[in-house]
């Protein structure tokens, strides 16, 4: 079953109990008795992640291949022959059309060929080459071009890095309507990356984003509400919300925030079990802090059997991902295997 499809599945049963909870709250009480409310097993708080984000490799959502040529009648070929899966162009065909295409001025296509070199698509992945082509598109005001550049600039990937710059081309993108470009530029002002630090600012152009559907953004809202800031208050209710949006899109922070909640039973039932899912799908999606979390969870057998040597894999891949909690935790306990 397709990833995100299971996601979704598993988060509509999940609404699905919540709606359930809600109604029975909300029900005239009933005359039996009841039944004395289980004791829970509390869970091993996993060390948080730094309430700082890290800084991801945002990348937007892929330049739309052309469409298949569709036969007609003005067409050299007649149905018949388009029947062939042969007879279709080839991604590497399809590829220097659009290249014609850039170098003839189109916009689109130089965003296009950019993106392909930025990511290695059908070329070898080369930084300078894609900082050409999104220039390019950007003098003509492509959004996502200049919010690319923008990120180039900032990583110095391709071109000088010059963060100030890649403000102006964050700036540029978001006049332009990006999402991507006000994604970048609230975790600009979130790090104070090229600016002041103001993390209620970086609130307001997250949501910008979030409010068009932007995953990276909404879990960013998240992370920001959920652990606070000096000038923006802590609203555990609020991130919970932008939470679930994200996690509906396979956002990895966003499942491993989800699964915090439910581990902490704080604005959710608790619900070990449903954490420990919640991990395993952050975790699998390379999210360090899950892989942190559930290995604990496997150690310490809560929410999920104990496996000790399975939950110590996990911890290691967290190590590996260069997450300080994990590598802490595995130094302690070399320490002390070697008393």
């Amino acid at each position: 079953m397709n990833r995100n499809l299971a996601i979704f599945l598993i988060l509509a049963f999940v609404f699905w109990g919540a709606n359930l909870a809600l109604a029975d709250e909300k029900a005239p009480a009933k005359p039996a008795a009841t039944p004395a409310k289980p004791q829970a097993a509390q869970p091993a708080t996993p060390a948080q992640p730094a309430a700082t984000p890290t800084k991801p490799a945002a990348t937007p959502a892929q330049p739309a291949t052309p469409a298949q040529p569709t036969p007609s009648d003005s067409s050299p070929k007649n149905d018949e022959a388009y029947d062939d899966e042969e007879d279709w162009p080839s991604p590497e065909e399809i590829f220097l059309e659009i290249q014609k295409q850039a170098e003839a001025g189109e916009a689109e296509a130089q965003y296009s060929i950019g993106f392909a070199y930025d990511e290695g698509e059908l070329v070898d992945e080369d930084k300078a080459q894609a900082a050409h082509w999104y220039k390019l598109a950007a003098a003509q005001n492509h959004p996502e071009a200049l919010a690319k550049l923008g990120i180039l600039h900032e990583e110095g990937l391709g071109t000088p890095k010059n963060e100030a710059e890649a403000i102006k081309f964050y700036k540029r993108a978001v006049e332009k309507g990006s999402d991507l470009g006000a994604y970048r530029l609230g975790l600009a002002y979130y790090l104070g990356v090229g600016l002041k630090e103001d993390k209620a600012e970086a609130v307001k152009y997250y949501r910008q984003a979030a409010d068009h559907g932007d995953s990276e953004s909404q879990a960013a809202l998240a992370m920001a509400f959920y652990y606070g800031a000096p000038n923006l208050p802590a609203n555990k209710a609020e991130a919970l919300k932008w939470v679930y949006l994200a996690a509906s899109q396979a956002q990895p922070q966003a499942l491993y925030l989800l699964g915090e909640y439910y581990a902490d039973g704080e604005g959710v039932p608790q619900d070990l079990g449903l954490a420990v899912l919640f991990y395993q799908l952050a975790a699998g999606l390379d999210e360090a802090p899950a892989q942190l979390a559930l290995g604990l969870a496997y150690i310490n057998g809560e929410g999920i059997d104990a496996d000790p040597e399975e939950g110590l894999s996990w911890i290691e891949r967290a190590a590996e991902a260069d997450l300080a909690e994990a590598k802490a935790y595995l130094s302690e306990r070399n320490s002390e295997a070697a008393k």
